[in-house]
């Protein structure tokens, strides 16, 4: 599993900074910018991501995407 690029981007994009996002979700910032900027994969269940994503408004399972690449570009 990555990440989805609409997951990433809602985060980079968002007024409010990592960290910030991070504390308000209450979830590590290192941890939550390690995701982010190094592609790592993740796991589906992560519960960093799923409480980023819930803050964002992403159902958890739209955080992530297949390894394949056509399966995101197919989401429409």
């Amino acid at each position: 599993m990555r990440l989805n690029l609409r997951f990433i981007a809602a985060i980079k994009f968002h007024s409010a900074p990592l960290n910030r996002l991070a504390d308000i979700a209450g979830v590590n910032p290192a941890r939550l910018a390690e995701l982010i900027e190094f592609g790592k994969k993740v796991k589906q269940d992560d519960p960093c991501i799923a409480k980023v994503g819930e803050l964002l408004g992403f159902r958890s399972q739209d955080c992530f995407v297949e390894d394949d690449l056509q399966s995101e570009d197919s989401n429409g």
